[in-house]
């Protein structure tokens, strides 16, 4: 049942945020599909007279006298990616207290050097996995309407792909994965940063 759910994971948050070809979830059993690879432009293409994403801000309490664990524990995820842990991901401690973070969509596909580039245009830093997790918990019903990806918490895995964390959610499940740093990012997942 375990491996179903990750290959369901595997489908379903593609398809909705991150676009490249094969699997792109950081979960065992990978599973992948013969696909030609699609283009993912040099500079980012927005169609004409659209308006420019909106930027959510949200106010969340991160503490980071919690462990790694304590605070995956508080968001009461359905499934959690079992290479997310301390060791993967070790935590860059910050100040505790509120921190204002925003969710960025992005209204075409960009590759994550350019979604960097345009965060730091912006003055934001890609949010970190104690970041992530505290909108989880104190948010969470948020994931159920789209992805919510931290760029700023990367692991390499064996296989040496880099990967980031995701939240995801439908109606009846909130879920913690992984997904592939080197996408392209549009569609409707968000990403989410904190100012510098």
């Amino acid at each position: 049942m375990k491996k179903l759910l990750m290959i369901a994971l595997v489908v379903v948050v593609m398809a909705g945020c991150c676009t490249t070809s094969g699997s792109t979830v950081s979960n065992k059993p990978v599973v992948s599909k013969k696909q030609d690879k699609p283009t993912i432009p040099d500079k980012p293409t927005v169609p004409e007279k659209q308006n420019a994403p909106t930027i959510t801000t949200y106010r969340v309490t991160v503490n980071y006298a919690l462990t790694l664990e304590q605070m995956i524990q508080a968001g009461k995820y359905d499934a959690i990616n079992p290479d997310i842990t301390e060791s993967n991901f070790p935590v860059n401690v910050r100040d505790n207290g509120e921190v204002k973070v925003h969710l960025v969509p992005f209204d075409c596909i960009m590759k994550t050097d350019d979604v960097l580039v345009e965060l730091n245009k912006q003055g934001l830093r890609p949010a970190e996995l104690p970041e992530l997790l505290a909108l989880g918990a104190q948010y969470p019903e948020l994931q159920r309407r789209f992805p919510i990806v931290a760029l700023g918490s990367v692991w390499q895995d064996p296989d040496r792909i880099r990967d980031v964390p995701c939240l995801y959610g439908r109606s009846s499940r909130r879920n913690l994965v992984l997904i592939h740093f080197h996408c392209g990012w549009g569609g409707s997942c968000c990403l989410l940063a904190v100012r510098k």
